[in-house]
């Protein structure tokens, strides 16, 4: 269970239970590479004890990713297409991206880890999902800079129900 627009670039790490939840991990890997520039849209906030992290402008959050290898462009979220909470509302927002560059550098060079928490495919099936792949009901994602080892854990840590 990964949105069907990822399955072709996660490569999957670790698929845990918890609860009725399934928490499936992943590495983002294109070309055989895990180099990517990174793009996003929303606010980054920097707390004590997270870190930074990605919260939404105008209830929107988006990261993009684009393959250094080959260029392929990768929708990896969308607030307002991916999660539990759109899959029967579903559209891509128009919002325009910015380069997020590394603090510690000034590096556009990451690695990427995702998690995913999807509810029991029995709740799935009882609402009437059509589309369990993308029906998640949290995402977690973290950049390593490929340049300097800087790490963002958890820069995007949101519900999307």
């Amino acid at each position: 269970m990964i949105p069907k627009r990822m399955r072709s670039v996660f490569s999957k790490t670790s698929e845990k239970h918890k609860g009725d939840n399934i928490v499936i991990e992943g590495k983002v890997v294109c070309c055989e590479s895990d180099s990517f520039e990174i793009a996003i849209y929303g606010i980054i906030k920097n707390g004590l004890l997270l870190g930074e992290y990605l919260t939404p402008d105008n209830n929107i959050v988006v990261m993009n990713a684009q393959c250094k290898k080959c260029g392929n462009f990768i929708r990896i979220f969308d607030s307002s297409n991916d999660g539990y909470g759109c899959c029967d509302n579903r559209f891509f927002s128009n919002v325009m991206p910015i380069t997020f560059n590394c603090k510690k550098c000034g590096s556009n060079n990451y690695s990427m880890n995702i998690k995913y928490e999807y509810p029991n495919k029995n709740e799935l099936d009882m609402l009437g999902i059509n589309e369990p792949d993308n029906a998640f009901t949290w995402i977690w994602i973290t950049l390593k800079c490929n340049n300097c080892g800087k790490t963002y854990k958890n820069i995007v840590d949101i519900e999307t129900d």
